[in-house]
């Protein structure tokens, strides 16, 4: 789990779907199913799109990595400096 700021897009919980070459798919924490399959098709009803980024430009999204105890509670450690 990670957590990333932008300001077009906002404070946002994420998870590393995976990474290819110099680049990382994210989803929203709360997302599931067939995730590749929901990328794929272009469907009104479920606008579901990975946020694509590569490795580089993550230190500008303030990346950092959440700690998730098995109870739900959330560390955040807050922005790099």
């Amino acid at each position: 789990m990670i957590r990333i700021e932008d300001a077009a897009l906002g404070e946002r919980t994420m998870r590393i779907v995976k990474m290819s070459g110099q680049n990382v798919f994210l989803a929203d924490h709360y997302e599931a199913g067939a995730l590749k399959k929901r990328d794929e098709t272009d469907n009104e009803v479920d606008p579901f799109k990975y946020l694509i980024r590569s490795v580089s430009t993550l230190q500008a999204l303030k990346l950092r990595k959440l700690r998730v105890s098995p109870s739900g509670r959330v560390w955040d450690p807050g922005p790099p400096r």
